[in-house]
């Protein structure tokens, strides 16, 4: 199997993943595994977007070597990209503990708390990187919207304030006007959600597919369809 290996790792040195792929696994199929191969052909399945298939190998690699963290990582990742949030987080929580001051991972906790609806949780974590970081927009507008949904909305208006001042973007003013529209401020509310769609190049249609998104927040915070209809109605109006 060694000349197979060979040209499959020069496959995956070359990014060939597909082709790497096919001869690792006709390797794999015959032999004993390894830790290596399990892993490549994890990263392999990953690269080509299979990622139950990559994560079915990742768990094998940390059978035969457990408590590695590249593998520990690459299996967070993978539950985060199926969306098994909770499995995601425990995994990223071992990465904590081997390196509790990695701030994309504990970015990455944040996520999938906030993913999980533990609000709270998650704003622990995204305060841990703000705090550490100076001007950090994303992280502002991550506490904001996880404050909003904590209903903090106080909170949530000054983050997102900051992040406005320091440089705008469309998303700011529709979370705004979710914060005004919550808590009974239709004017305002209507305003910023104007103010949203001028900043996405005028698009009702986008705007409109977006806050569909979040309506099922703001019913969650006491907003029925009526409300929501009388809002949109007169932002048609506004901007047609």
């Amino acid at each position: 199997y060694e000349e197979i290996r060979q040209i499959g790792e020069y496959y995956f040195s070359k990014d060939f993943y597909k082709q790497a792929l096919e001869l690792f696994e006709k390797i794999e199929n015959e032999t004993s595994k390894t830790l290596d191969l399990c892993q490549k052909v994890g990263y392999c399945y990953q690269k080509l977007g299979d990622f139950s298939s990559a994560l079915k190998h990742y768990l094998q690699a940390e059978i035969i070597l457990p408590n590695q963290k590249w593998t520990i990582r690459k299996i967070a990742y993978c539950y985060r990209m199926l969306k098994d949030y909770g499995q995601a987080l425990e995994y990223y929580l071992r990465i904590e503990e081997m390196s509790p001051d990695n701030l994309t991972i504990l970015t990455q906790i944040g996520n999938c708390f906030l993913n999980n609806k533990q609000y709270d949780e998650a704003l622990a974590y995204y305060f841990k990187v703000e705090y550490v970081t100076s001007n950090n927009i994303k992280m502002w507008r991550a506490i904001a919207w996880s404050s909003f949904l904590a209903g903090k909305p106080d909170q949530a208006k000054k983050f997102l304030e900051k992040a406005i001042e320091e440089k705008e973007d469309w998303t700011d003013y529709l979370n705004l006007g979710h914060i005004f529209f919550v808590n009974g401020d239709k004017k305002d509310a209507i305003l910023n959600y104007k103010k949203a769609i001028e900043l996405h190049e005028n698009s009702l249609d986008f705007f409109l597919e977006t806050f569909n998104r979040d309506s099922v927040y703001l019913k969650e915070k006491g907003i029925d369809d009526i409300e929501v209809s009388i809002v949109l109605d007169y932002l048609r109006y506004l901007v047609e």
